[in-house]
């Protein structure tokens, strides 16, 4: 998958003129959050970041998702949310130059609503996870992921949802319809 195009696909797709990449202030919710999912090319393909969450955390312990977190007033937006979480989570500071856009919200099972952003970076990241929060750093390579995709079929015959597999990790709900939108297939239905 091609780095370039598939910037430029999510910047035609998701950086819209009547929807700002940054939200103006967010009303404090404690069950609204921020996340980023960062593409950056390796070994010749597009690769995308992802963290195993640590078996020890309340919400959704040992789950692959994107770095990210709850918002917090401070923050004053989600896309601020997204990347003060992502440096606290793995140790990686994304400047918001690098952001190209903001995807649809989603919401998990346990009621959080996701906002997630992309970001592309021009090479493999360093990082430093927080293991308190973090178990593993997942490095995978975009195309080989999205041959992997599936009907989750976990969920009602009236939810559209998939799963994807990388090397032991299952990856599903909220995660999966982030990669679903990201692959460029808008119509996962609703969560």
């Amino acid at each position: 998958m091609d780095l370039i195009l598939l910037k430029n696909n999510i910047k035609q797709k998701f950086l819209l003129e009547d929807e700002p990449l940054v939200d103006g202030p967010v009303e404090s919710d404690r069950r609204r959050s921020g996340a980023l999912a960062i593409l950056y090319p390796s070994t010749g393909q597009t690769h995308i970041l992802l963290i195993k969450r640590s078996e020890n955390l309340r919400q959704h312990p040992g789950q692959i998702a994107f770095p990210g977190g709850m918002f917090e007033k401070e923050d004053g937006d989600f896309l601020a949310t997204a990347l003060r979480e992502t440096e606290e989570e793995i140790g990686l500071p994304v400047p918001r130059s690098k952001v190209i856009g903001r995807l649809s919200s989603v919401v998990t099972r346990t009621g959080i609503e996701i906002n997630p952003f992309v970001a592309v970076l021009n090479e493999e990241p360093e990082y430093a996870p927080d293991p308190s929060e973090v178990e593993e750093i997942l490095r995978v390579p975009l195309a080989p992921l999205f041959a992997t995709q599936r009907r989750d079929t976990d969920y009602p015959s009236d939810k559209t949802m998939f799963t994807f597999q990388f090397g032991k990790h299952k990856i599903w709900g909220a995660t999966a319809k982030i990669l679903n939108e990201i692959a460029g297939q808008r119509d996962a239905g609703p969560s």
